[in-house]
Formats: C-alpha cells, structure tokens, sequence
C-alpha cells in the first residue's frame, strides 16, 4: 500500500546552507487541492553521508603512494570531518576556538585563507571559523573529484555534461559510469522510497549540475521500483528542454513538466491517483507517435494569490550547512544561514530586458498577492519551520509591493530579516530604502549589467548609471547590503565599452555604492528578445541543426565587438579585489595582462552623480508613513515653545518646538488610518488646510523634521 501520493525530490548537488524551494512551494499547494504530498531534499541528506569517515576513507586509501603529504593530510580530512560538519550545522559552536587555533589541516587551498582572513580583520572568532571549516570541506571536495568522480562539485554534479547536451548520447554514456557518489545518492533515495512507498516521484532539476544525478536516479527507481511513475521538471527542463524531441529520456522517466509544476502536476495527480479524465498542462509524454507535448495553460490558469504558502514540513533544516566561501558581508548571503525561500509575486513585473528569457512562462506572466496574503504566509512558515529569515526569489520584486509588504510587516511588529533582487529603479528613494530597512532587508540584489548607458538602452534595462549609483547609495546609507550583477560581450560592445564599464564599478565601490558583483559573460539564449531577433542587435545567431535534447545558449558572431575572450580574467581579477577592498587606487591595465585603451569616464564621475538628488515631498505621488511605534511625549509647554520627546534606534530624543508645529504634528497624528497605511500627502495636506488651516509643507523645512524621520517618520 502506498503511504503518500507523490514525493518531491531535490536531486543532488545543491546549495548546502537552505533548502532549495521548489518542493516546498509544490507541497503546499498540492495539499491545498487534497493530495497527500511528502518531500526529500536528497541533495542535503547525501552530502551528510559524503562527509563521513566511512564514506571517506575508502577514496583517501586511493591516493597513490607517492604523493604522501596528501594521503597523511587526507587522515586529518577524516579525523575531523564529523565536528567541522556539526560546526557548521550550528551543533558545535565550542569548535570555532579550536579551528582558529590551527587544529585544522592545510591542503591546497591554505593559501586562499590567509589572504582573505588578513582582509577581513573585522570579523569575528566565528566568522573565521566558519570561512577555515569552509575551505576544509572544498579541500575535502577536491580529493573526492580528483580520487573518485570528476563529475562531483560542492553544489553541482555532471554540469558541464547536461550544459553541452544537443545530443542525448552524452547524457547516456554518463549514465553507464557508476562511483561512490552516484551509488550514495542512489541507495539514499532507495531507502527513503522503501520508508515514504510513494505512488509517484517527482524531481526537481534547477539547474545543469542537477541532470545526472537525477537521470541515475530515475534509472534505478526504473529498475527497482518499475510501478512508481516519474516525473522532472524545474528551472532546467523549463529553459533546455522546451523544444524536447527525444524518446529515450522516457526509458528513464514518465512526464516531463515545463514552468510553473503546480497545475502540471495536479493534472497529472488527478490522472494517476483519481484516475479523473483531465488535460495534462505544460507537459511532454511519450506515445505511440513519438514525443507529445500538451500545453492547456490558457485553459487552467493559475495566478499568485492561489499558490498559497509553500510547506517546508518534513525537510532536515539540521542538516543545512551554513558556509562562508567568501568572507565578503554580501557574498555570504548565498551560503551562510538558513534562508526560508519566498516569492513576492510571479514573474518579472519589467520583463523587457533584451538579454533575458522574456519569452518564457515564469518570466513574461506577472501576477502578484497583496501584501496582506504575503504577510499570513510569512507567519505561516515562521510557524512551520521557527525562521525568521527570508530570500524573496523574485526575478525583481516590484518596488511597490515591498513598500507595501514593508509597511503591513511593521504594522503586525513582525521581526523578520530578509533580502531580495529588484532593479534599480528611481522608486528606491532614500526614504524608500530606510522603510524597507526598518521592516527587516538586509540586502538586495540587481543588475547593473554593461554599466554603459548606450547599452543598458540597446538591452532595454529602463536604468541609467546615474540612476543605479543613487539607489544603491540609498539602500548602502539605509544600512542594506547590495550586490551588482554584471555582464561584459553584449552584442556590439567594444573595448573602449568594456574598460570604461570597470571604471565605474571601481568609482561604485569607492563611493560606497555597492558591496560586491559578479562578471558573467552575455550568453544568447534562444528564449530571449536577442536569440529570437538577432539581426536586431547586430549579430548573427549560430543553431545546432540536429539538437534532439538541451537547447538554449547558443552561440553568436559580433563582427562590430570585441573580442571578449581578453577581458574575462581581468574583469574578474579586479572585481575579486574590489570586494575585499583592495586595488581600488589601481590603474586599470594593472588587472590585464595586455594593453587595453584608457579609460574616457571622469574620475568624479559617480561622485558627480550623487550630489543630485530630487526632493521627494515634491512628488504628486508621494505619501507619508508613520510607524506604528511612534509616540509622542509632551514634557512641557510654554504659550510659544514646548518640549516634546520620542524614542529613535538611538534613544529617547529631546527637541524644543514652536506652538503651531506642534500643533501641525498632533492634527496629523489625529489623521483617520495614518498608522496602518501610508497617507498621499496631497490628502493630508487638504486636511489639514480646511480642518486645521496648517501649511504641511512647511513641516519639512522646519529643524524637527530630520528628529522626526529618525523616530518613525517617512514621506515615501
């Protein structure tokens, strides 16, 4: 008999910290429509069984005689594998003192440690720890793929096979080679399909690094358990596999489900389970005529308001790992701490980006839930898994929604900690980025892209540089950490394009406007306005003609750009400095080892940009936003001055005040709604003039207004 309808399985490698999302968010509304629903983060429970000596030592017999320092080293490895992992795990905390003192051993990455702990004074006995135990496991990581599968990574498995997969003959002949690895994750998942008897089992393959492992899995639940069906899908199928035309995926597999899973999957519930006549949605099946693909989506639509709140029930938050591989304070958002993963709305409220996947499902469709729907889910899974702390996963969480989901999270005094991706946009005022911060974000996430302003044009981006450099100045001043995604070989950028866009990451970081980036070079993809009209964007796209599987990078010729083969390492080089601190006093052609034109941006260039600034009481949208905490306290009043206080983050704060001021402030706090939602200023304002005859606007030159903003008071 079986005991659940279906498992949800994350395959094998992904991050270590937090549970990747996707089952969660299936769970909880699969069970909404009544299904009895059970999942399996197997990537987390292989892991814990990798690090172990018994796993271990049998690959470290393996390294050959004469390479001696490292089979010795490869001892301590073992020795100290069990405490490094509970360290991490947070079950050993007593550890940190030990591995700072050197208790640890030093393989090949020992070098790595110092320079980044030298950098980083500032961090604490555990945030050292952390960052030693950390190269420890990537040392460990690297015996493993040296000694016993090439294939294996910290947080990848196979990718460079499913990345490169036009044909399925690849992607077999990995699955003819078996190692330790393959055959823990497995007999991992054999034991838990004989403990959980699942009538179906489904994958979720997010990224390339996903494949292999799942595909061997599903070989072996078809040789050992042929009655259970199998499906996949994920952020993998959804962007290589649109286009599936080969039927020996389905030795392996039952239905393969593109984009969003849960209508997918509830169709496919309903026909297996129920045995109901239902159309399948956005799934491909194999029969009779080959492969066949049933799409329906218009048919059952489903918005983000009847998701519901994901189900993290039954997942080993003990085992997550919290790793630091950067000591950078944003960089260690990724892989330090236990991320409950949310989504503010579906989709890209922008989606025009030109190097994007707009064509796509989960990018092109936008929907949202209000900020009261976001907010019961929020206390719903704080109660499921007792983390305050979120990633909203958004493509770009809209600036309005987190306005509003901010003012709802501090009118319930919920204390949450979250970070985000947006694009940086002129909505982000100042004001905007303290109310978000008051409400709990940390950081935030968003594309800078080519830092060109012809180019952000040419990709339809919507920002400029000046526009970037004073939102994320804001958000630094807001005290929010921010990371830039940057991209160098956008169809038609030259040389002259490329140093001039590293000249203005170096003034963002020396202007304290960013924290830290990351370079990836612009890949044409088939989904995107540039795959789909190349001629566009002046190049000209290459396609694989006899493509039967994966499909989506494609390569491109740019006769009017670069070769941008030159510019990665020293892009690279630089940006690694830069995020610690270092080589900002550099001249550009010291990151290169060729000669590369001179930089044309001025050297005040961003400083420039951020002396200007617009005053947002002047907006005709602008409203006013009043804590719920703020009190206010008379503590004596003469016929034309009074003393009035209020508490700030800093204090109780004291300011003398004339008669009509106060009056001003006591009318406004006497406004209907003023401290469950922001208020236009324009209504208030024509309140105030017919009820009370003040002048709003006079409030915002008066010298208590500063005192005022620092005590709960926000014009947004």
């Amino acid at each position: 008999m079986n005991n659940h309808d279906i498992l949800l399985v994350t395959a094998p490698f992904c991050q270590p910290n937090t549970p990747y999302p996707a089952t969660a968010f299936l769970k909880g509304y699969l069970k909404m429509r009544g299904f009895d629903v059970e999942q399996l983060d197997l990537s987390i429970e292989v892991l814990n069984k990798i690090l172990t000596p018994d796993f271990l030592n049998p690959i470290i017999e393996k390294i050959p005689e004469e390479d001696t320092e490292l089979y010795l080293i490869g001892q301590q490895y073992v020795k100290y594998v069990v405490p490094v992992k509970e360290f991490l795990q947070g079950k050993n905390d007593g550890f940190a003192y030990r591995i700072n003192h050197g208790t640890l051993p030093e393989g090949g990455r020992s070098n790595q440690i110092k320079e980044n702990i030298e950098i980083y004074t500032e961090d604490t006995i555990f945030d050292k720890a952390k960052y030693r135990a950390t190269v420890f496991i990537e040392e460990i990581i690297d015996i493993i793929a040296k000694y016993e599968d090439t294939n294996f990574g910290f947080s990848r498995y196979a990718e460079r096979i499913s990345s490169f997969s036009a044909s399925f003959d690849q992607v077999e002949e990995a699955l003819d080679l078996t190692s330790a690895i393959t055959q823990q994750f497995t007999s991992t998942l054999v034991e838990k399909i004989e403990e959980n008897k699942p009538y179906m089992v489904g994958f979720s393959v997010p990224f390339p690094g996903n494949l292999i492992s799942t595909l061997h899995c599903c070989k072996k639940l078809k040789e050992q358990f042929p009655e259970i069906k199998i499906l996949i899908g994920g952020g993998f199928v959804n962007t290589e596999l649109r286009s599936l035309n080969e039927p020996r995926l389905f030795n392996y597999i039952d239905y393969v489900t593109l984009d969003d899973g849960e209508k997918p999957l509830e169709q496919i519930l309903r026909k297996e389970i129920r045995n109901e006549e239902v159309e399948l949605v956005r799934t491909f099946t194999l029969d009779s005529d080959g492969v066949n693909y049933q799409d329906n989506t218009s048919k059952y639509p489903l918005s983000h308001q009847e998701t519901g709140a994901p189900d993290y029930t039954g997942l080993p938050w003990e085992l997550y790992m919290e790793m630091v591989e950067m000591t950078n304070p944003m960089h260690r958002l990724w892989t330090e701490g236990k991320w409950v993963k949310m989504m503010v709305a579906h989709g890209c409220y922008w989606h025009k980006c030109s190097f994007c996947d707009t064509s796509l499902d989960y990018i092109r469709r936008y929907s949202q839930a209000s900020a009261k729907e976001l907010c019961d889910r929020i206390e719903e899974v704080i109660k499921q898994t007792q983390i305050r702390s979120f990633h909203f996963i958004d493509e770009a969480a809209p600036p309005k929604i987190l306005v509003e989901l901010s003012v709802e999270i501090l009118r319930r005094g919920l204390q949450i900690t979250w970070w985000t991706n947006v694009r940086f946009e002129k909505a982000f005022t100042p004001s905007v980025s303290r109310l978000l911060a008051k409400a709990g974000c940390i950081g935030v996430s968003g594309g800078l892209e080519v830092a060109s302003d012809r180019l952000l044009k040419m990709m339809n981006k919507g920002v400029t540089i000046t526009q970037v450099a004073r939102v994320t100045k804001a958000m630094r001043e807001a005290g929010i950490l921010v990371h830039a995604y940057l991209m160098y070989g956008f169809p038609t950028q030259t040389e002259q394009e490329t140093v001039d866009a590293l000249e203005v990451v170096r003034q963002l970081f020396e202007n304290g406007c960013i924290d830290s980036g990351f370079w990836h070079r612009f890949a044409m993809t088939v989904h995107s306005p540039v795959g789909l009209d190349p001629e566009s964007f002046g190049v000209e796209r290459i396609d694989i003609s006899d493509r039967k599987f994966a499909e989506n990078d494609c390569d491109h010729l740019d006769p009017k750009g670069a070769d941008h083969s030159l510019y990665g390492d020293g892009l690279k080089r630089s940006l690694y400095n830069y995020m610690h601190y270092v080589g900002l006093d550099f001249k550009l052609q010291q990151w290169f080892e060729h000669p590369i034109p001179k930089t044309h941006i001025a050297k005040d260039f961003i400083s420039n940009a951020l002396m200007e600034s617009s005053i947002v009481e002047d907006h005709p949208r602008a409203k006013l936003w009043i804590s719920p905490d703020f009190k206010l306290i008379k503590l004596s009043s003469k016929k034309k001055k009074s003393k009035i206080a209020f508490m700030t983050t800093h204090g109780l704060e004291t300011i003398n005040i004339d008669q009509n001021s106060l009056e001003m402030i006591e009318a406004i706090l006497a406004y209907p709604e003023i401290r469950i939602q922001p208020i236009l200023l324009s209504e208030i304002s024509k309140w105030l003039e017919s009820q009370w005859n003040k002048d709003l606007y006079s409030l915002f030159i008066h010298k208590a207004w500063m005192s005022l903003k620092s005590a709960g008071w926000e014009v947004i």
